[in-house]
Parts: structure tokens; C-alpha cells; sequence
């Protein structure tokens, strides 16, 4: 047996599976006379494993639908590969193209959905589940949670005589998928509905149901009750428990203002002056209700803006796996890596650094090679011995990029280096990287049209009202912080021009902003002679600005958990090559 696929705008058969066995399967390679690519949303290949569109080119195509132009237009797109005026057909279909080859499906594009700014391929979740012995047949929708907001539920036909445990099918699928991909609600179904096609139908589903039996650590006293509770409501899942974490549920800076202005007005938790970095600092429903109920008692609750603006920031504490380090951008500030919570394992540590100045610990050093030096000193207090993950967005990719360098040199082994969208300014045009306005510095906190309506040239003192208003970690962020933010963003933008990295020998994976300014060539194009290993590009649909946006972290996440993953295990073999090494 064979599996074939083909679209009718080409051919009944279009690509064919070998013999199928007990491998996965696959829709195959192209049969002779047609070529199929696997493109992204602005018709680039993707990398090898990664999730594209599949398109279709070759004289076994279709010229187009008959007296349809609009449709035709809309379906053959010219073809970027191809010849003067030669098309190829989208086809509409998600698939994967494996490193043997083949092509496996995943999904219609029309099944894909966006839930908090992460992009969510519906088929890949049904895909993981139908991995499960105890399931025959599932689909994923997504469906309005009681809170208001979108949630996913998975409805699942389990096979004859297995019996179906939510909780086992939720760590399933954590397993395997980031922690947004998982969905809130398991419903059980007898059959799942068909339309007279065979197909699944999606819209005959019944309504779900938005109640969980799976195990959690349920609150322990009422103000942890009142708090999972809000959770639940403003990230729209079914139930929250003690120790779940905001960041890990999909929480963002979006949601952190919403859930703060309700429980600064709940009643059980009595803190109206609730702080939202305090949610920065305290990311369980049990830590947060400890450190209301040490406010409401007038206890010590510490500075929260010391914490969160500290030279290393706690983004995830504990786990048993190697940690990642994660270097600031220009503006000095590690808060946005919190987005990449939801992607990683959950038993990986993961820190942020950033500058000594915004909380008073140094003044910025002047180079970028002396705040290395300081970081590598800083991580090594935490983390004393290897190996070591780094990554940096911006001038935190320089940074990240030096450290790695200084602790080779040390004899350190450094497992990864991720730089996402990393310039070497000194290289660049003198006009490439102008000093930022305050304007350009708010933008990135309260949105670009708010600052055109304030005027370009605005001052802190016009901003920090703007800064305020957005609310979130940022909300309570004072003049002299926002004063301290912008010197740091100035300094750091000095740094990088003088700045000329030495040769690393190491593996990179390098992100790349897709959009923005196509006058300038891609950042990666500037480390050709400072990176001499094996060098991972995996390019992002956002501007450079855009890198640390939901929807860009889901992305780079997910790759980045997979390139961890595999760090760890090279570094495991290698340990066990190692006469005397562990076993």
C-alpha cells in the first residue's frame, strides 16, 4: 500500500509515498514532471522541519479555474523560481519536509488559528494526539472560553475499550508541543462528525465543555483561590493551580494589565495598590498571594522594581536542566525572554541579564568586551561550571556572542549561542545605527501610534505619562527609571559602533528579522569572518523591533527548545566519550 496525494489543479496523483510500514506516514516525494517547494508566507523555503505551504510548479499544472479570475489569481502566483511569466499553484496545505525527503502533512492553512499573538497550526496538535495508543481520532477547534478570551479544546474518539484520561492526554501533548499548543479542555466524544465527504466537520461539533478532571495543586487558601481564578479568566483556561506560572500559561503584557486591574479591585485579595511588577517578580498564583498578604499585614514585600530591574532577573527558577542565560537588548531590560517560557521545558532555568545601571549596581562599562567579561563573571556565580546556553536579541547578541568566546577561552564549554537579529554596527554605514529618540524608546512599550500623536521629539517627562498608561511591568516605572532606561539605550548604541567581534569557533543559531528595511542586507551577512562553526539560520516573519512580540517568540521558541534539546544531548555524548566520564 501507497499513500498518494494530489490536488486537482494538477493531477490526481501529485506525490507518492514508498511501500508504507511501521514508520510514519508520509505523503511522499513529487512524481516526474512536477516540482513542489515548501514556502513561508513571502515565498522563502523553509528550513528542514519546519512548517510552510506546500506550492506546486511544472507543465502538469493548471492554467486556472475557467472564467474565474479572481480565483485564479488568488490560487497560481508567479513563480519565483521558475521561468518568465510561469506560475505555481498554493495549495493551501501545511506540510513539513523532512530530511529524507519526504513531504509529511500537517493541515489546511484555513485551519490555522491566533490565540494571545501565538500563530497555533490546529492539525499539528491532532497530529501529537493521534500519537497516543489510546486515541483513534481527534480534532482541535478554537472556541470562546467563559473569561471572553480564545482557548483551544481537543475533541477526542478514543479506540475500542481505552479509556480516556485528560491528564494523561494534556502531558501528552506538553511533551511534544510548546505549552500554548496545549489545549484547555479534553472532551470526549463517541464519534466525531463527518460531512458527507468524509471529511471532519468542524462546525457540527457540540459546544465545549469548560471543566478539567486533570491533577493540578489546587489553592490552599482564599486568596490563592481568588487569584487561580483570575488567572484562569484573563488567560482562558479551564482552571489554574497554585504553582502554574503566568508566563507558561501564555501570559503577556497585554493580559498582566487586565489581570491587575481586577485583582486590585477583588475583595479577597484587599491590595489596591497591587503592583504589576509584582506579577514579574511573583509568577504562581501561591507567591503572588504571599506577597499580597505580607502587603495587607504591612509586612516587608521587598522593592519589585529592584527586582525586576536587577542585574540578573529570575524569568524561571529552578528545574534540573542546563540553563539558558539570555542578554538584554539596547534598552538594558531582560523582561520580553519571559515570552519564551511557553516553548521551553519546563525543567530548564532560565535568566535574564541586564544592565548594571538600572539598578545602581555599576555604571556601563566601556566596551561591549568589558560587559562580557562582567556577564561571563555574573553567570558563573549562578552556574559556576558548563556548560553554558547564551542567547541575545540585538546588541545582547554582541554581548552573548563575546561571553561565549571568554569562556572557551576559559575552558568553559558553551553549549549554544542563539543571536537574534544581531548587527555588527561597526561594519554598517555611519548613519545605520542614528542615536534613538525618546520617541523610538517609548514606542516599543505603548505602540508607535501613540507616540505620533505625542509628537517625535517628546521628552521623559512627556512619556512617562504614556509609559504609565500602558500599564503592565512597566506601569510603575518612574522618571529616574525611565531617565536610566534611556542612557542605557544611548550607551549601548555607542557601544555597539566601536565594537569589532573576535572569530568564534562555536555553532550559532542565528534568527533573522524578514521585514523591516530590504534596503539593508541581513544582519547574519556581517558575521561571516567572526563565526566560523556550523551556523543555523532560521529567518522570522517581523521587523528587528518586532523580535520579542508574541507571535515572533512562539516561533523562535519552538526552534530554540529543539536546538537546546540537542546541545544538551551532543554535550552528553560527549561526557560519555570522555575515558572516566560519566555513564
Amino acid at each position: 500500500m501507497v499513500n498518494a496525494y494530489g490536488p486537482t489543479e494538477t493531477t490526481i496523483v501529485t506525490t507518492m509515498s514508498d511501500p508504507l510500514g511501521d514508520g510514519p506516514v508520509t505523503i511522499g516525494v513529487p512524481i516526474r514532471g512536477v516540482a513542489a517547494v515548501v514556502l513561508d508566507e513571502r515565498l522563502r523555503p523553509v528550513p528542514i522541519g519546519a512548517t510552510g505551504e506546500l506550492y506546486f510548479a511544472g507543465p502538469e499544472l493548471a492554467r486556472g479555474y475557467y472564467r474565474r479570475p479572481a480565483a485564479t489569481a488568488s490560487r497560481f502566483v508567479a513563480d519565483p523560481f521558475g521561468g518568465p511569466a510561469s506560475l505555481m499553484y498554493r495549495s493551501g496545505d501545511l506540510v513539513r519536509l523532512r530530511a529524507d525527503g519526504d513531504i509529511e502533512y500537517i493541515g489546511r492553512r484555513d485551519h490555522q488559528v491566533k490565540i494571545r499573538g501565538f500563530r497555533i497550526e490546529l492539525a499539528e496538535i491532532d497530529s501529537v494526539l493521534g500519537l497516543h495508543p489510546s486515541v483513534d481520532t481527534a480534532v482541535t477547534v478554537a472556541a470562546t472560553a467563559p473569561g471572553g478570551d480564545t482557548a483551544l479544546v481537543a475533541y477526542v474518539r478514543t479506540v475500542p475499550g481505552a479509556a480516556m484520561s485528560k491528564g494523561e492526554l494534556r502531558a501528552h501533548v506538553a511533551a511534544n508541543l510548546p505549552r500554548h499548543m496545549v489545549p484547555a479542555v479534553f472532551q470526549e466524544l463517541d464519534e466525531i462528525p463527518l460531512t458527507p465527504v468524509g471529511k471532519r466537520d468542524r462546525d457540527a461539533l457540540p459546544e465545549p465543555e469548560f471543566t478539567s478532571t486533570s491533577e493540578f495543586e489546587p489553592p490552599r487558601t482564599p486568596i490563592e483561590a481568588g487569584i487561580c481564578e483570575a488567572f484562569a479568566r484573563q488567560l482562558g483556561v479551564a482552571r489554574v493551580g497554585r504553582d502554574d506560572s503566568f508566563f507558561e500559561l501564555g501570559g503577556n503584557s497585554l493580559a498582566a494589565t487586565k489581570l491587575v486591574a481586577e485583582l486590585r479591585t477583588a475583595p479577597e485579595i484587599g491590595v489596591p495598590d497591587l503592583s504589576a511588577q509584582w506579577l514579574f517578580a511573583d509568577v504562581t498564583p501561591a507567591a503572588l498571594a504571599q506577597r499580597c498578604v505580607m502587603a495587607r499585614e504591612g509586612g516587608s514585600i521587598g522593592d519589585p522594581s529592584v527586582e525586576v530591574l536587577g542585574e540578573v532577573l529570575t524569568i524561571r527558577a529552578g528545574g534540573s536542566g542546563t540553563p539558558l542565560f539570555c542578554v538584554h537588548p539596547a534598552m538594558g531590560l531582560s523582561w520580553s525572554y519571559a515570552g519564551l517560557l511557553p516553548a521551553l521545558d519546563r525543567d530548564r532555568p532560565v535568566y535574564g541579564l541586564q544592565a548594571p545601571a538600572l539598578s545602581g549596581a555599576a555604571d556601563m562599562p566601556d566596551s561591549v568586551a568589558e560587559l562580557a567579561c562582567r556577564y561571563v563573571d555574573t553567570i558563573r556565580s549562578v552556574y559556576p561550571d558548563g556548560p553554558y546556553h547564551l542567547l541575545g536579541w540585538s546588541i545582547g547578541g554582541l554581548i552573548a556572542q563575546e561571553m561565549a568566546g571568554l569562556l572557551v577561552a576559559d575552558g568553559q564549554r558553551v553549549a549554544s549561542l542563539t543571536m537574534l537579529d544581531s548587527y555588527v554596527v561597526s561594519q554598517r554605514p555611519s548613519d545605520f545605527a542614528a542615536a534613538p529618540s525618546v520617541a523610538e524608546l517609548v514606542a516599543e512599550f505603548v505602540g508607535s501610534d501613540e507616540v505620533s500623536a505625542n509628537g517625535a521629539d517628546m521628552t521623559i517627562e512627556e512619556a512617562a505619562p504614556l509609559v504609565a498608561a500602558a500599564g503592565g511591568a512597566l506601569g510603575t516605572l518612574t522618571i529616574d527609571d525611565l531617565h536610566l532606561m534611556y542612557e542605557t539605550y544611548l550607551r549601548s548604541t555607542e557601544l555597539a559602533r566601536t565594537f569589532a567581534p573576535t572569530r568564534y569557533p562555536g555553532e550559532v543559531l542565528f534568527f533573522t528579522a524578514a521585514e523591516g528595511r530590504p534596503e539593508d542586507p541581513p544582519a547574519i551577512t556581517d558575521w561571516a569572518n567572526h563565526l566560523t562553526g556550523e551556523v543555523h539560520e532560521d529567518a522570522v516573519s517581523c521587523t528587528h523591533a518586532e523580535m520579542a512580540s508574541p507571535e515572533a517568540l512562539a516561533h523562535i521558541g519552538k526552534r530554540l527548545n529543539d536546538h537546546l534539546r540537542n546541545a544538551d544531548w551532543q554535550h552528553q555524548l560527549a561526557i560519555r566519550s570522555i575515558p572516566g566520564g560519566d555513564s
